[in-house]
């Protein structure tokens, strides 16, 4: 069995069967890009040195970040390697009960410069932010939270450019179907027998339809949210695909058991403790002006996201 997901009871019912669709997308790089990322990564190190000069300002440590960010950039720069990040995400994701999916490369036919995915017709997760998600709100914050915990605490294999065009969400109504198949699999440890008059996208045009008919309602936000109630009212439940992952970040043995302390300092809302790990795991806390009044700082702050937090 493969890891436990952190939250299980977040969807209900199984997700869908992941059945691979025929339309594909097509990523393509454009010829000019590694000259224009080179340009930019010069004028940036070249004002990172600069700003260091000023007192104080070698606490940024700007030209090591600036050479972090130019190897973030150079890993996009082969879209094999975003197709290997796909397969692994898929893997990891494979054995949780979870409504998240990421599109299957073709890496038969993926190259250093195109890259051929499954296309996924699915709504950007801009449009819930601009239009709401009505009744959809809470499962699609859990659903995505759950996730990045997933990839961060358990996986150590986390997508690093999750920003709201990489996130698009689609539709599924679990069927008696879909429930039989999880009962006849926990009893007999196998998949239940296809049945030629039923396959298994029967509702795959329907789940279409519905992404087709939200999407021509983005531009209206009460008939978005009203057509969101509908669906909610119908049993119909989120599911999250993920995409874009030519950046993905995985942590040494140091780093990751750095990190782990921090967040969980961070999660029991113990700001000193917090502030204490910064000093001592940052490049040079033996220029730490002030430890003690830091921490006692990341105190306050962190009780003030405390109280914020549970008073909403």
């Amino acid at each position: 069995h493969g890891p436990a997901a952190l939250n299980p009871t977040v969807v209900p019912f199984d997700p869908p069967p992941t059945v691979p669709t025929a339309a594909v997308a097509i990523k393509v790089l454009h010829p000019k890009v590694e000259k224009f990322i080179s340009r930019d990564l010069r004028i940036m190190r070249f004002f990172a040195r600069v700003i260091t000069l000023f007192p104080g300002m070698q606490w940024i440590s700007l030209p090591e970040e600036v050479e972090v960010f130019g190897g973030m950039m150079a890993e996009q720069l082969d879209l094999r390697r975003e197709a290997e990040n796909l397969r692994t995400f898929e893997h990891n994701f494979s054995q949780r009960k979870a409504a998240v999916s990421f599109p299957r490369p073709l890496t038969n036919f993926t190259s250093r410069d195109i890259l051929i995915e499954e296309y996924q017709n699915a709504l950007p997760m801009e449009a819930f932010l601009k239009n709401g998600g009505g009744p959809f709100d809470k499962q699609l914050a859990e659903l995505g939270l759950d996730a990045f915990l997933n990839m961060l605490l358990l996986d150590n294999f986390v997508h690093s450019d999750l920003h709201p065009g990489n996130i698009m969400i689609k539709f599924y109504k679990p069927s008696t179907r879909f429930l039989l198949e999880g009962m006849w699999a926990s009893i007999w440890g196998t998949k239940q027998p296809e049945d030629p008059l039923h396959p298994l996208d029967e509702s795959t045009n329907h789940d279409e339809d519905v992404v087709n008919k939200l999407r021509s309602l983005k531009s209206d936000p009460q008939a978005w949210r009203a057509e969101l109630r509908s669906l909610f009212e119908d049993g119909y439940l989120p599911e999250i695909v993920f995409l874009d992952t030519g950046l993905a970040t995985t942590l040494n043995d140091k780093n990751r058991r750095n990190f782990l302390e921090l967040f969980r300092a961070i999660a029991e809302f113990d700001g000193y403790r917090a502030g204490k790990l910064m000093v001592a795991r940052c490049r040079t806390p033996q220029l730490a002006v002030d430890p003690e009044t830091f921490a006692l700082r990341m105190q306050n702050v962190v009780l003030r996201v405390k109280r914020k937090t549970f008073s909403q």
